[in-house]
């Protein structure tokens, strides 16, 4: 019987005293927590000083720069790529899930073959802010919140088992997009509260140029009509995130169809690609983080 086969999963993090404890929860839990690696870019808030068995590296604090921060990722990735078959990078508010319909945790996933890059679909889960309190941390997070909508900016190429260069914030790689029930989970804005303290921590730090991190600097008004939008949006009850099912396989096609429009530009997709519906999460994630 041939050995089985590694995964590690990596994190880029400044000052994530959220998001960080969900992340190495989740992951942890996926693939062991010595095979998680956080890469702490200065933080300076204690969020990184006790991560359990994971792996940490501290990296000076600099300006942001998207660009050099993907470079540097990839970097890295390839590297684990020495003695790992796969590696998964996700930033700090994003969980990586298989189908739990097929595979338990996302280190049985990679048993199975796969792309050289993987592509998750990518769900912006949302705070239904007139039927869902304040979310708790301590408990598990799609007990509490069921509702997410799809997103082609989430849909990244994250998982990977050769060697890659990324597009700045991971939207895009040297492959062409493969989807394979593989799941981005973006938490931005699964609490309204949070979301608003972790948009002034992005705020306040300094950043390499004008166009550097613009969805860092998003203000506490237009975050808060985003999240009351998403709260009234129609409900649609019936996705199932199968390839049968005409939602998800619609907005596949549509992503798909947008690759390659503008092969010059940075980004080989259309970024702003969103669902018109909030989508109920189907019952076999419930219990996935």
């Amino acid at each position: 019987m041939p050995p089985r086969k590694t995964l590690a999963c990596v994190t880029m993090a400044y000052n994530e005293a959220d998001m960080l404890p969900l992340w190495l929860r989740h992951h942890g839990r996926q693939v062991g927590q010595a095979n998680c690696f956080v890469l702490d870019h200065g933080s300076d808030d204690g969020s990184t000083a006790n991560i359990g068995g994971a792996r940490l590296l501290r990296l000076a604090r600099s300006p942001l720069d998207e660009v050099s921060r993907a470079r540097f990722v990839a970097q890295f990735c390839n590297g684990l790529l020495q003695q790992y078959d796969y590696v998964a990078y996700t930033d700090a508010d994003e969980l990586l899930v298989a189908d739990p319909a097929r595979w338990p945790t996302l280190l049985d996933y990679v048993q199975d073959p796969h792309p050289p890059v993987t592509t998750a679909f990518g769900l912006n889960l949302v705070h239904r802010l007139y039927g869902e309190p304040a979310c708790n941390p301590a408990l598990p997070i799609l007990a509490q919140r069921r509702w997410a909508f799809p997103t082609s900016s989430m849909c990244k190429p994250l998982l990977i088992r050769s060697m890659v260069s990324w597009q700045p914030g991971f939207h895009g790689s040297i492959y062409p997009p493969v989807f394979d029930h593989l799941f981005l989970f973006h938490l931005a804005f699964f609490d309204h509260d949070i979301t608003l303290r972790r948009a002034r921590k992005r705020r306040s730090q300094s950043f390499a140029d004008a166009n550097s991190g613009i969805h860092h600097r998003t203000q506490d008004e237009t975050l808060r009509s985003w999240l009351h939008g998403w709260a009234n949006a129609p409900q649609d009850g019936s996705i199932t995130l199968t390839a049968n099912c005409p939602a998800t396989a619609a907005f596949m096609a549509e992503f798909h169809t947008s690759a390659g429009q503008d092969p010059h530009g940075m980004f080989h997709v259309n970024l702003h690609l969103k669902g018109t519906t909030v989508w109920r999460i189907p019952e076999r994630f419930a219990g996935s983080f």
